[in-house]
């Protein structure tokens, strides 16, 4: 059986680290989240109950090319995921993808660590991180150049290629991008899928013993230029209510900054999800 979710908490927030905001991930402590503007790209942290001001920041890193170094040209900066007190940024460039390794302190500090390239499968197809198997210590790929979302790729967490994929039974063939997903205690592993325009975004729960789909979460986005972008699972409490899938809806903006829709579902029954 698979949980059924009510979107319980929205918090709006516009300030200058919400430009471009790719996603966020929970580190058992402290929020994390992801910017790619051009010239401000940065990863930031919060504490739990944040509201998620500029001034509520813990700890920020701008992601500059100097920060980096050689070897990569830095271009996209994705969604953030937490492991074993790391975050792995999705990163990809023209000619390849990244994976950027931040070290993450209880106190919710951050220091950069290094990048790594991701394995290609096959020379014409990009693959970017997904998701973190929290207990198999893989990274899990999605083509997302690739219309239907069909297979993912198994890496190891140095980024190396397993041999190994896994069916999504039926495939995301909504349109969007797999902006990212989380594992859930249960084993369901659960997919954000957005882009701007539909009314409506989904977040796919897929088993993750066989790939077959058990329910999604529907996402309201009815404004013009929202998108909904990166997930994580966390079972805490914001806002006096419990919640368990929270994720970032990004209110894409053409002559102003962009801001957010930090939104948490909480299922009905918790322990299904």
């Amino acid at each position: 059986m698979v949980a059924r979710f009510d979107e319980i908490v929205e918090t709006k927030v516009d300030a200058r680290w919400t430009d471009s905001c790719q996603g966020v991930a929970w580190t058992g402590s402290h929020w994390v989240f992801t910017s790619n503007e051009n010239g401000s790209r940065r990863i930031v942290t919060f504490d739990r109950d944040a509201d998620l001001l500029d001034e509520q920041i813990v700890s920020s890193v701008l992601i500059t090319q100097e920060l980096l170094g050689p070897g990569l040209t830095l271009h996209h900066v994705g969604a953030p995921f937490h492991h074993e007190g790391r975050v792995y940024i999705d990163h990809f460039d023209d000619t390849h993808s990244h994976a950027l390794v931040f070290r993450v302190g209880p106190d919710g500090s951050l220091a950069y660590e290094r990048w790594f390239t991701l394995d290609r499968v096959d020379p014409g197809t990009r693959l970017n991180i997904l998701a973190i198997h929290p207990w198999d210590r893989t990274m899990y790929m999605v083509a997302d150049d690739i219309p239907e979302k069909a297979t993912l790729w198994i890496h190891d967490m140095d980024g190396h290629f397993t041999g190994t994929t896994f069916p999504l039974a039926p495939p995301i063939a909504d349109s969007g991008y797999a902006q990212g997903g989380c594992f859930t205690p249960n084993g369901h592993l659960y997919i954000a899928s957005g882009r701007t325009g539909p009314k409506r975004q989904n977040i796919y729960c897929y088993s993750a013993l066989n790939g077959r789909r058990l329910g999604l979460i529907g996402v309201d986005t009815p404004a013009e230029g929202e998108e909904l972008e990166g997930i994580c699972y966390a079972d805490v409490t914001r806002k006096g209510q419990r919640a368990q899938i929270h994720g970032v809806v990004l209110a894409n903006h053409l002559r102003a900054k962009d801001g957010i829709f930090f939104k948490s579902f909480a299922a009905t029954e918790p322990e299904l999800v």
